[in-house]
């Protein structure tokens, strides 16, 4: 199934949870990087085009840059992730994205509340994860860009476009 999703990537994070990632997170085997989650699902890929992208762009016009830190683990139910602090820079991106596009409500609106994180594994036992990773926290890093990511029929992420913000 081809999807779409926008989001921030966080370099910063990879040396930490890279290796977690890579063999407890699928999303990071299908190609997405470690990466703080704007808005999923987005518009469908054969929808995209340079009216979406030239809208997108029109919303990130009035963001900027911002540092940010990955200061400690957390659980979802079979999920553990690290959070994003402050998370009010985030919000404000997915908010301003779920207004745009109403359509496309975040993770198809099962949730209330936006909270940005950073997956570092799912499954059982992520506790013993969670451990490990705490090591390396807290992680200085600063959103500098917004991907827009599609994933085509096999499953597999690539880059579609980056916006800068700022």
């Amino acid at each position: 199934m081809e999807q779409s999703a926008l989001l921030v990537p966080v370099p910063e994070a990879e040396p930490v949870v890279g290796r977690w990632r890579a063999a407890r997170d699928p999303s990071a085997r299908a190609g997405l990087p470690a990466h703080i989650t704007v808005l999923y699902p987005f518009v469908p890929p054969p929808l995209l085009d340079a009216g979406v992208e030239g809208a997108l762009a029109g919303v990130l016009a009035a963001f900027h840059t911002f540092p940010f830190r990955l200061t400690r683990t957390a659980t979802f139910p079979g999920v553990l992730y690290v959070a994003a602090e402050p998370p009010q820079p985030f919000v404000d991106l997915t908010n301003a994205m779920s207004h745009r596009w109403p359509e496309h409500p975040p993770y198809e609106g099962r949730y209330v509340d936006v909270v940005p994180h950073l997956t570092v594994a799912m499954g059982r036992r992520v506790r013993s994860v969670a451990r490990r990773v705490e090591h390396g926290l807290p992680i200085d890093a600063t959103a500098r860009e917004l991907w827009l990511m599609t994933s085509g029929t096999t499953g597999r992420w690539s880059a579609r476009r980056r916006f800068s913000l700022g």
